[in-house]
């Protein structure tokens, strides 16, 4: 089981209309890198090209949307902990 951190720096939008600011890492198991081919984004997100992106929706969702990685659409085949935030 081979991990990975992406850097993450961004500001998102709450659900609230707030602004929601995060400057962290997140670590991700190569595995779920790995599944976003493009089948997997026929069906899923079309948008999600490079490792980055990847990272980037899978800390939003973690962060702004309190959800973890089996609840996401696409990634519900893997165990939480293949997604881990750490925050600086």
């Amino acid at each position: 089981m081979t991990k990975q951190k992406y850097n993450i720096d961004h500001i998102w939008e709450g659900q609230y209309g707030e602004e929601i600011h995060f400057e962290g890492i997140i670590e991700l198991d190569n595995e779920v890198i790995k599944s976003v081919d493009d089948e997997w984004r026929k069906v899923f997100y079309s948008g999600l090209r490079s490792e980055q992106d990847i990272a980037e929706h899978l800390a939003f969702n973690i962060i702004v949307n309190n959800a973890n990685l089996s609840m996401l659409d696409g990634f519900a085949n893997f165990p939480d902990d293949f997604a881990k935030i750490i925050r600086n």
